[in-house]
């Protein structure tokens, strides 16, 4: 058995903030636990639970710490340097030869038995500094650029970030060790690690919205964002909080003036993060040590970054998860969202997050499959081949045939009265650009005027923000008002024409956005206005919840890397308002069924070898 401990070097950094150790850089906790030990230290040291009358076997040892491996990212073998037994004497218990002989193997110096410390030293890894036992965690840097700010585990109300430089030129994200943590009722969130997209509220921490104006107009927040703390109090660690197209704009890399755009980690890593919530969608596809990225839906700012950072994303019901503490730019569609790797533990995420807010039992089951073909004619045929193969798949799982509807001829043949002869494009050509864009621009009204009175000089906004506002300010409230009424208009009608009528609930499979090359170093296409109702417009309008399932990927030559790579393929489905637990398990039961993965890899491929034989 080979004695890594003995080998282990250590490299203290920062007055024992923090050390390295085999190149893995850790952050010692600055809130030391109320214990102290003979050893002086510095150690490092493991926490067992154990029990009064246990033999302490080999076979007891090595279950143990092959458990902690398999569970943890943080723990290594190289904390096996002390052992220290919680919850027994070292006379109420009998540690065999073998297993004294198996630690020996690991480089194991000292025992410690605590009877009553049980309550304050849960398992797993520590370091014994001055006498005392101190929490460490995983100080991983932030290579793809995601984070705005990182944050201290296990501190909050308020939060404190972490200012070490262990990392060049990059954050460095904390990460707790898993085993500190065991779900309950009162933390059903227990273990899960959460970044925040930087438009939430955090307590002590000032909030940016990725504009460096706005950062600096106003002091750190009092009070943390509503549904952030539900997930604080429901036992998660925030990490960080994730970079965000400013103003939760649409921003493309080259239009990101203030702050760095992140790197997309899929296909060469040069694509675009896609935005608003550009950070939380990077973070999720780059790293293994985030659970669940929270982010906040307008008109796509969620679902587009699951699409482009292979992930899945969901657009919950909109009004199920509270807004207060989110700066809002649209409140009739603004809605806080989230992403994921893992459909299931997104569901589990969702199922706390949502509280008792949603009831499941009132929820009509699946009667129709729609393919509205008016948006996915603007969609290339490969990707339209692998959404038809995954529809092919929803069919067989429904017991369904999939119909192909145009909204269009639909508003045709039986359009609302309100609209008299008017065509769907014509009645709601600017519906959805004269309703948000005149309330975004007003909702910023107050950081304007506050940041004349405290420089006496207008703030810096990106060209495509500067855009949008100057267009937005010629909306009159008149063009506003009747713009509100004419979405509310056609939210009438498609629930009346498409599901009310029938007394049904429909399936409706979305595309998200073409997917081709779109290099992170190449301007964008020249701004134009939003027009109609388009296929990120339609469930905002509708209330209704919407989940981006990742199905396949497309290869194309990179010109940065020079050899073949793919670019992440995902879909959108859509149901009725109060749907969004139905929707994921019936993604979860479609994708299982037909051999896809629930669960998607973080780097450049979102999938293995064995699936892209299948379905790519």
């Amino acid at each position: 058995m080979e004695d890594r401990s003995g080998e282990a070097k250590i490299t203290w950094l920062n007055n024992d903030q923090a050390f390295i150790l085999d190149g893995t850089t850790y952050l010692v906790s600055s809130a030391p636990e109320s214990i102290i030990l003979n050893h002086r230290g510095p150690t490092l040291a493991t926490v067992f639970r154990i029990a009064p009358s246990l033999h302490i076997t080999k076979e007891w040892l090595q279950n143990s710490v092959e458990d902690y491996i398999s569970k943890d990212d943080v723990f290594r073998r190289e904390f096996l340097t002390g052992i220290i037994f919680v919850g027994a004497a070292k006379e109420e218990v009998r540690i065999t030869e073998d297993s004294q002989e198996f630690l020996r193997h690991f480089g194991t110096q000292f025992n410690v038995y605590l009877k009553t410390a049980s309550k304050q030293l849960v398992p797993g890894p520590y370091v014994i500094l001055n006498h005392k036992i101190l929490d460490v965690s995983t100080l991983y840097p932030d290579e793809n650029g995601a984070f705005l700010a990182t944050l201290k585990p296990g501190i909050h109300n308020p939060f404190v970030t972490i200012s070490t430089e262990a990392h060049e030129k990059t954050l460095s994200i904390a990460v707790p060790s898993r085993l500190r943590f065991t779900t309950s009722s009162d933390a059903p969130l227990a273990g899960f690690r959460v970044a925040v997209k930087g438009n939430f509220n955090l307590q002590g921490l000032r909030t940016s919205l990725c504009n460096r104006a706005y950062f600096n107009t106003y002091p750190p927040c009092d009070k943390t964002a509503k549904c952030i703390q539900q997930v604080v109090d429901a036992g998660a660690t925030l990490v960080g909080t994730t970079k965000l197209a400013s103003f939760a704009a649409t921003e493309e890399p080259t239009q990101c003036i203030d702050y760095q755009a992140p790197w997309n980690p899929r296909a060469d890593g040069y694509q675009s993060p896609a935005g608003s919530s550009s950070g939380s969608g990077a973070a999720i596809g780059a790293y293994d040590w985030l659970d669940i990225a929270i982010g906040s839906d307008t008109s796509g700012s969620g679902r587009r970054p699951g699409h482009w950072n292979g992930c899945f994303a969901m657009r919950p019901t909109f009004g199920v998860i509270p807004m207060d503490g989110m700066v809002s730019s649209f409140e009739m569609f603004d809605t806080p969202t989230f992403l994921g790797r893992d459909l299931r533990q997104m569901r589990d995420f969702a199922a706390v997050w949502y509280g008792n807010r949603m009831s499941t039992n009132s929820v009509e089951p699946i009667s129709a499959i729609i393919w509205p073909s008016d948006f996915w004619a603007f969609i290339n045929l490969n990707q339209q081949s692998l959404a038809r193969s995954f529809v092919s798949e929803l069919e067989a799982c429904l017991k369904l045939n999939c119909q192909e509807v145009s909204f269009t001829a639909e508003w045709a043949k039986k359009p609302p009265k309100e609209a008299g002869l008017e065509s769907l494009d014509d009645f709601m050509k600017d519906a959805s650009k004269n309703s948000f864009w005149y309330d975004d621009y007003h909702a910023f009204d107050k950081f304007r005027e506050d940041y004349w009175e405290k420089h006496q000089k207008s703030p810096y906004v990106s060209p495509p923000v500067r855009a949008q506002w100057e267009a937005a300010r010629n909306i009159t409230k008149t063009e506003r008002d009747e713009a509100i009424h004419r979405l509310l208009v056609y939210r009438a009608w498609f629930l009346t024409h498409f599901i009310n009528a029938n007394s049904r609930n429909i399936l409706v499979v979305l595309p998200i956005e073409n997917i081709s090359p779109r290099y992170r170093d190449e301007p964008p296409a020249p701004f134009i206005a939003p027009t109609g109702v388009t296929t990120l417009m339609l469930s905002p309008i509708l209330e209704a919840p919407e989940l981006i399932v990742p199905i396949s990927e497309i290869p194309y030559q990179s010109k940065v890397s020079g050899t073949e790579e793919h670019l992440p393929v995902g879909i959108g489905l859509m149901a009725l308002p109060g749907s969004d637990m139905m929707l994921m398990d019936l993604a979860q039961e479609c994708l299982v069924r037909a051999g896809r993965p629930t669960r998607v890899y973080t780097g450049r491929r979102m999938f293995k070898k064995e699936f892209e034989e299948s379905f790519i």
